[in-house]
C-alpha cells in the first residue's frame, strides 16, 4: 500500500545581534601547589560568569533569577 504524506512547512527569518568578547590576562604569576593549599581552584586566577538571560527563537525572554 502506498501512502501519501504531506507536511506543513512554516519559514521564518530569524535576525540576531552578537557580541563577541576576548580576555586575556598577562604576566600571571605561576601557580604551584603548597601543603597549605586546601584546594588549587581557590589561588586560580579567572572570570566566572551567571547567566542573567535565556531567549527561544520567537518567544518571550525569560529572565533568570538568582
Amino acid at each position: 500500500m502506498n501512502t501519501l504524506t504531506s507536511y506543513n512547512t512554516e519559514r521564518y527569518m530569524i535576525s540576531s545581534n552578537v557580541t563577541e568578547y576576548h580576555w586575556v590576562m598577562k604576566n600571571v604569576a605561576a601557580l604551584k601547589e603548597e601543603d597549605f593549599t586546601s584546594t588549587i581552584d581557590n589561588h586560580i586566577a579567572k572570570i566566572e560568569f551567571q547567566l542573567t538571560e535565556f531567549r527561544k527563537p520567537l518567544a518571550e525572554k525569560k529572565l533568570i533569577e538568582s
